[in-house]
């Protein structure tokens, strides 16, 4: 498909030219009426009149200069519309000078002509058929705004005439195209799709700007690639995403083995940490029973101590004694014990326990 675009006369354009051809027109009716005299006569026999036209000689002149004078200035007088520049051209020969927008005039006598080359921004599309680095066919759809270079118009009048789009466009757009896809593979030119519209852009403005063209911005609308390629990078991504699955759903057990780790970690640190607290209880426990153990050992060897330092062979020999009934009449004492059993110390044990006085 290749859009191209031609230069159509604007409504003022249209204007322009009906604008001189009434001043024509009016310049006639001029003359008409300077040079012819329309006068009446009566004639008695028929009893009507009749008119009849009579050539004023004296006006021919004049008449002829009118016309002449408004046939030239109709045909000097140029309008440019906006966005569009006026090449002069002098007997057939292209000038340096370029009319901008406005009311111009030229001069007809030395056979001056003005072209009117437009210079606004407009759209062009082509397709180009290439082929990729890995040798796959690529129909690529391709979209250039451009306009004229407004100080160019006169040599590109001159060199191409209003054919630019067929002799520099077209076949810039297409060698661009070529060259920046062969650079690459055909998957690459998916996925770096603004890199390769940049160096089309580059390429085709290093073409068509030495001819007076301005390429303002490239656009690829389109990449279409054969249909086993096609099918290729289906099974491709299908693949791809089977594989993506399968890694995540190996992260999801590895994330679950993780989480079955951690919590098994964590219930055999708070065993520990229990069973330590239980050893350190028993342990605190312990020794507190050693200490209170200890403590009352030691505070029996003091009794002890007490005791046996105020132990005196009289106390013992009087609690020898007192430990012997009342009734008893013979004591055997073995001979070694050192106990003297006195009449004096027999009374003392023997005397009776004083009677407790009753409370008042």
């Amino acid at each position: 498909m290749l859009v191209t675009w031609r230069p159509k006369k604007t409504e003022d354009g249209w204007m322009m030219e009906f604008l001189q051809i009434l001043l024509v027109l009016l310049s006639l009716v001029v003359v008409a009426v300077l040079v012819l005299r329309v006068s009446k006569s009566e004639s008695s026999r028929y009893g009507n009149s009749e008119s009849r036209v009579e050539v004023r000689a004296w006006a021919i002149v004049p008449a002829v200069l009118v016309v002449l004078v408004a046939f030239f200035a109709a045909i000097s007088v140029v309008m440019i519309d906006p966005a569009e520049r006026g090449v002069l051209v002098r007997a057939g020969a292209v000038t340096d000078t370029t009319f901008g927008e406005g009311l111009h005039f030229r001069n007809p006598f030395f056979l001056e002509s003005v072209e009117v080359m437009d210079v606004q921004e407009h759209p062009f599309s082509a397709d180009a058929a290439a082929a990729s680095h890995d040798l796959q066919d690529v129909a690529t759809q391709v979209t250039v705004n451009y306009s004229l270079d407004p100080g160019r118009v006169n040599t590109i009048y001159q060199t191409l005439r209003r054919d630019y789009i067929a002799r520099i466009m077209v076949p810039s757009v297409q060698e661009s195209v070529k060259a920046v896809t062969a650079r690459y593979n055909a998957e690459a030119l998916i996925t770096e799709r603004p890199k390769i519209r940049d160096e089309i852009e580059s390429a085709l403005k290093l073409r068509v700007e030495p001819h007076g063209i301005l390429v303002k911005a490239v656009a690829i609308t389109n990449f279409e690639f054969s249909p086993s390629f096609a099918e290729a990078v289906e099974a491709k991504v299908v693949a791809s995403q089977r594989a993506l699955e399968a890694e995540n759903r190996l992260r999801q057990i590895e994330v679950e083995a993780r989480q079955a780790q951690a919590r098994a970690k964590g219930e055999a640190d708070a065993r520990i940490a229990q069973a330590e607290g239980e050893r350190q209880f028993t342990v605190l426990r312990a020794q507190g029973e050693a200490e209170a153990i200890r403590l009352v050992a030691e505070q029996q060897a003091q009794a002890n101590k007490l005791i046996a330092e105020s132990l005196t062979e009289e106390v013992i020999q009087y609690a020898t004694v007192n430990r012997i009934a009342d009734n008893v009449e013979l004591v055997i004492i073995p001979a070694d014990q050192g106990l003297l059993l006195t009449d004096a110390f027999l009374k003392g044990i023997r005397a009776p326990s004083p009677t407790p006085t009753p409370a008042p």
